[in-house]
């Protein structure tokens, strides 16, 4: 067998096994997300008095889950964590292990919030693998591309 071909083939089974990767992952990551917001919406609801805040300590790598009805600012290591909202009023954001977790309010009328912290686990080392395979599978598919027009031109 030619060795544009081998190199081609190399490259789509990289391509097909980061699909397959970011596909089954990702069923696996919204199941979690979702018993993760079922466990906060069981939480007994805390209230945040206006310039106040609530202390969560994260032992691991963690995403965290809040319902609330704004964004309240997050803060770990002097620097605001970036959230996203995953639903209506339900915000979910990234938080980094062995610190301290605050969730400040500084609206001007106490907040009533509902969460729950749920530990990364290995999948979602897929998803962020995912793309990663896919370029090296199409950057392996431009070098059997090269090949085969280098082996045309002999």
């Amino acid at each position: 067998m030619k060795v544009w071909k081998v190199i081609a083939i190399v490259g789509a089974v990289v391509i097909v096994l980061s699909l397959a990767f970011l596909f089954a992952s990702s069923t696996i990551i919204g199941s979690a997300i979702t018993s993760a917001i079922n466990r906060m919406h069981s939480m007994p609801p805390i209230s945040i008095n206006p310039s106040n805040n609530v202390t969560v300590n994260v032992k691991s790598l963690s995403y965290f889950l809040y319902n609330s009805s704004s964004p309240l600012k997050l803060i770990q290591d002097n620097k605001t964590i970036a959230q996203f909202e995953i639903e209506n009023f339900t915000w979910i954001a990234i938080i980094s292990p062995n610190t301290n977790l605050f969730i400040i309010n500084n609206y001007t009328t106490p907040m009533i919030i509902k969460y729950t912290t749920e530990a990364v686990t290995s999948t979602i080392y897929l998803v962020a693998l995912a793309p990663y395979l896919l370029f090296l599978g199409i950057f392996i598919l431009i070098i059997a591309f090269v090949f085969f027009i280098f082996s045309r031109k002999r």
